[in-house]
């Protein structure tokens, strides 16, 4: 069996640099400045003839929506005032801080929401005057192009302008209104300023709820009310008269559905050691965990996490127990078929927002039993969530306020939420074998909330734990499965290849969740899910222990489990630190044809999960972590010595030596209403060579990667979205060490986005937390590996072993007594 070994820490406070960092004529990447990213000029579009037809087009259904809306309004309901919204299509992204005043002060124009990064942007007319003369300005331009008009002089701005168009009614109603209105979401629009006009429409609105007594609530952060049931009626006569209410969308979800092809087992013939009160705690945010199970011993006695009015300890969905099985014991039991004895990974904590197989989620209440089950239990970090929407998000569509309210709570608690990306039913209706092609479909788009960016999104890899042949239809089981959901965001439509950051994407990883099997009858052939390659499962059924299916609900749990082990043996540890552990130890390297580069990270993130290399390092391979913070505009570098012998002893190999994967990760606070600055925070990191750090900043060359940093943070009017989750992977050999006497620096850098609207900057100039994981081990034939690497590097850096936790040996003791 290998040698394991805790993980290394880096004593940062000792040994880091920093200074602040200054912007030369050379970009991050060490190129010079891009022709691309001057200020939006007329040269965006030359066909002035194409240009005004445009223009003419706009104008026109623009006051024909106005008139259309105008005769839809009931007067009878006194709506003290309103409002109409302009969606503004711009040829590239919105310049924020030089357009935001200017069509505010300009054309009455006040900028509520940027979409398509930036490139769209809702307006509320807040001056309808000056708007008038917007308005006039593009009919002047029209007359002049198209009617040979005498008037030379137009605002040059327009230019900017592609197409516009009102926000109808059809275009905020994103749900089917044959179907029943129940647990509706209507998504107000947020004013970035001070202004009355929204208080005033949104009282009457209220006034209108109560009248009629629909039953609603206001989420205040997100500004969305919940509403119960609602009929199609007054849901049209809302969204017809209220001018706040920008979107509405339903609020239902779905969850997978076991499936028993064996026969039943009256006994589930293992057992779980009673519960260490130091093991780790996860909140499973599901349907309920039946207390009837041998899951009962590590189940914490708490009934009050609860929104369905249906005890916590019962799971009449038979979903929360199975995934709560997984979270507290991981693969372990597959070793034996779920026979004998375990010892838990964590403790499971039941939070029950759902009662059956479907039905609405109320996103208040979710964040509620999270704020309330941090508070009652301090040390909870990691929560699973396998209940996503219904319906995929559309092509490119912005991050939700749902997942927006978990990624506030996740960087203000320090927890990380392991979601899954939900699953797509409909692929095993259309495919008949395993078919890459088939992510490209828009109903392939994961779902509400797995688009988080300060959680993790897990995916699914058709891994089963079945011995012998593997028989799903995917190439291996380290591939995504079909049923499995890709990134729905292609940035390729907005962005030239040079400013695409390819460091955006979900899921972060895939796991196990089983796969379709092809099944062939006399007439027919096809694929849905089998007795071969499906995932076992702990079944809440009375009638029977275990339960077959598959799923992206099994996949997070067991994501999951992996952070519950981390925190058990490293308990101190940040959860951005146990993300970029994970995402570290993934692997895409047995992902290859058929599926494509451009294609892999959309469908399988980092890869398959390495639990082990997650949690432990070796003689021959150190994970070390480094844990600090940084303010905007400072470059921090840290100094890693790499052992002697790798260049004194006779290893027989010069190139690729020393593997280093290193993750960076951490968490921010997001900005709503903003696509393109969602993370307004730009951080990078690189490995540079043996240089002072005033060398690091002047010399990009002396970084020894091809790109200089992990994200390109020059750009200013038109910047890239920034990640927040960055991993790079290279080798080194003989001659770098030497050049470099065995040392090497990593250096991280930091600044604040460029497109954030004036008055949100100041609360971002502060110290940004981070974790960034580094593992370095030797690459060597398995006969010829030293075992000198670990204690090498513990030897010659200023590092510590981490603390750890064994809280088996701990019960083993604690039961002998």
């Amino acid at each position: 069996m290998k040698q394991t070994n805790p993980h290394l820490k880096l004593n940062v406070d000792r040994i880091k640099l920093y200074e602040k960092f200054t912007y030369k004529q050379r970009d991050l990447s060490g190129s010079k400045k891009r022709d691309n990213d001057e200020e939006n000029s007329d040269e965006a579009v030359p066909n002035y003839i194409n240009k005004a037809e445009t223009f003419s087009y706009s104008l026109s259904s623009l006051s024909s929506a106005q008139t259309l809306r105008y005769e839809k309004r009931n007067q009878n309901l006194q709506v003290p005032r309103h409002v109409d919204y302009i969606k503004i299509h711009f040829h590239s992204q919105f310049n924020i801080p030089k357009y935001f005043n200017i069509y505010y002060h300009n054309y009455g124009l006040l900028a509520v929401s940027f979409t398509r990064f930036n490139s769209t942007v809702l307006f509320a007319v807040a001056d309808t005057f000056k708007f008038s003369v917007l308005l006039n300005q593009l009919e002047i331009f029209v007359k002049l192009h198209l009617d040979n008009g005498r008037t030379k002089t137009f605002d040059p701005n327009i230019l900017f302008i592609d197409k516009f168009e009102l926000l109808s009614s059809n275009d905020m109603i994103n749900l089917d209104l044959s179907k029943p209105l129940s647990h509706i979401k209507l998504e107000l629009i947020d004013y970035p300023i001070p202004v009355h006009t929204p208080n005033i429409i949104y009282d009457s609105l209220v006034q209108y709820f109560e009248q009629r007594q629909i039953i609603q609530e206001l989420n205040p952060t997100t500004q969305t009310v919940e509403i119960q049931l609602i009929s199609r009626e007054d849901l049209l006569e809302v969204v017809d008269n209220f001018d706040i209410v920008q979107n509405v969308i339903s609020g239902l979800a779905t969850i997978i559905s076991p499936s028993t092809y064996q026969q039943p087992e009256r006994s589930y013939g293992f057992e779980i050691e009673p519960a260490n009160e130091n093991l780790p705690i996860v909140g499973i945010i599901d349907t309920g965990i039946s207390n009837t199970t041998p899951l009962r011993s590590i189940l914490i006695n708490d009934d009050h996490l609860n929104v369905t009015g249906v005890s916590s300890f019962i799971d009449n969905a038979n979903h929360g127990t199975g995934v709560a099985g997984l979270a507290a014991l991981g693969r372990d039991p597959y070793l034996t078929g779920y026979r004998g004895k375990f010892s838990a990974d964590a403790r499971l904590l039941s939070i029950k927002i759902l009662d059956g197989g479907h039905g609405g989620i109320s996103d208040n209440d979710v964040l509620k039993l999270l704020k309330e089950a941090k508070l009652k239990y301090p040390q909870l970090k990691i929560y699973t969530l396998t209940i996503c929407y219904s319906q995929n998000k559309k092509d490119d569509e912005e991050i939700s306020r749902y997942a927006y309210e978990l990624d506030k709570f996740a960087h203000e608690n320090d927890c990380l939420i392991f979601i899954c990306t939900s699953n797509n039913n409909h692929a095993s209706s259309v495919n008949t074998d395993y078919d890459h092609l088939y992510f490209n479909q828009h109903h392939c788009n994961l779902s509400v909330p797995s688009e988080s960016m300060n959680n993790i999104t897990i995916g699914a890899a058709a891994e089963c734990f079945r011995d012998g042949t593997f028989l799903g239809i995917s190439p291996s089981k380290e591939y995504p499965t079909l049923y499995s959901r890709k990134y729905h965001v292609d940035f390729r439509r907005y962005f030239k290849k040079g400013k695409i950051n390819n460091r955006i994407f979900k899921p972060d990883v895939i796991e196990a969740g089983g796969d379709y099997e092809l099944i062939e009858t006399k007439y027919l052939k096809f694929i849905d899910k089998g007795p071969s390659a499906s995932v076992q499962v702990i079944s809440s059924d009375p009638t029977e222990s275990f339960c077959y299916s598959i799923g992206t609900s099994f996949s997070a749990p067991l994501a999951a489990n992996i952070a519950a082990k981390i925190l058990k043996k490293y308990p101190n540890l940040r959860s951005q630190t146990i993300k970029a552990l994970i995402v570290n130890a993934a692997s895409l390297s047995n992902i290859g044809h058929p599926i494509p580069d451009d294609m892999l990270n959309r469908i399988a993130g980092h890869g398959l999960v390495d639990p082990d290399k997650t949690v432990y390092s070796d003689n021959n391979s150190a994970t070390i972590i480094i844990e600090d913070s940084i303010e905007p505009e400072i470059i921090q570098t840290y100094p890693i010595k790499f052992p002697e012998y790798l260049i004194k002893d006779d290893l027989k190999k010069q190139n690729q030596l020393v593997r280093i994967t290193a993750t960076l990760c951490f968490s921010f606070e997001p900005v709503l209403h903003n696509q393109l600055s969602y993370c307004p925070i730009f951080m990078a990191f690189s490995v540079f060579r043996n240089k002072d750090i005033d060398d690091i900043k002047e010399d990009y060359e002396n970084s020894i990667l091809r790109a200089r940093w992990t994200q390109d943070g020059y750009y200013k009017t038109n910047p890239k979205a920034n990640s927040n989750t960055h991993k790079i992977s290279f080798t080194i050999g003989v001659k770098e060490l030497k050049d470099e006497s065995n040392t090497f620096k990593i250096a991280v850098l930091c600044k604040l986005g460029s497109q954030l609207i004036p008055g949100q900057i100041e609360k971002y100039k502060l110290g940004h937390n981070f974790s960034l994981v580094v593992k370095i081990e030797e690459q060597l034939p398995e006969k010829r590996l030293t075992g000198k690497l670990y204690q090498g590097l513990v030897s010659e850096n200023d590092i510590e072993v981490l603390d750890t936790v064994d809280l088996d040996n701990e019960l083993n003791l604690d039961l002998e007594v």
